[in-house]
């Protein structure tokens, strides 16, 4: 029974130090959109994120991050396209769940995310999405809702957006956890 706990408790003391180094913090990605189709970071007018890791490099940072893009996504290949050890851009869609007083809809979007690499360095620009070509799947029928979205946008606290916000946000910071823990096996 002890050898059991001290095996758990070395586990987790791993486990929680390799998060620990780690320099992402959920709440450090946190984009919102501040007019259709534009997105910034929260708390400054940047466009885009850099993400630390020292003594990683670019060549490194890049095959982690295309890993766990290529465990996430279903079809890897259609949605990448990349320049090796440089660049990794996806372009896919997502359908997002906006609840609604009597219904939820289930929009869906055209989003691009890119990812940059330097020697200790990630740069996650920020997220675009096509607001033109919003689509909502309701009564069986897909409807384009861009005008609706347009019209009716109440900045980042719209439904639409926070909805949008969300699923990109926790899209990202998934791909970046998992690109920290990856090649841990």
């Amino acid at each position: 029974m002890k050898i059991k706990l001290i095996s758990l408790l070395l586990i987790i003391g791993s486990l929680s130090s390799i998060y620990a180094n780690s320099p992402l913090d959920s709440t450090k990605i946190d984009f919102k959109i501040s007019e259709p189709g534009i997105l910034t970071c929260r708390n400054s007018t940047s466009n885009y994120y850099v993400l630390e890791y020292q003594g990683k490099s670019a060549s490194e940072l890049y095959t982690n991050v295309l890993s766990a893009i290529s465990s996430i996504y279903n079809n890897p290949e259609k949605v990448l396209s990349k320049v090796d050890n440089v660049s990794i851009t996806i372009s896919a869609y997502a359908e997002v769940i906006t609840p609604n007083v009597n219904i939820d809809f289930v929009n869906i979007y055209h989003y691009n995310l890119q990812f940059l690499f330097k020697d200790n360095k990630i740069r996650i620009n920020a997220p675009s999405f096509d607001s033109e070509n919003i689509l909502n799947y309701l009564f069986g029928e897909y409807n384009k809702v861009a005008p609706l979205f347009s019209m009716h946008f109440n900045g980042s606290d719209d439904e639409f957006a926070k909805s949008l916000q969300t699923y990109l946000n926790n899209l990202i910071i998934n791909i970046i956890q998992k690109s920290e823990t990856i090649n841990n096996w």
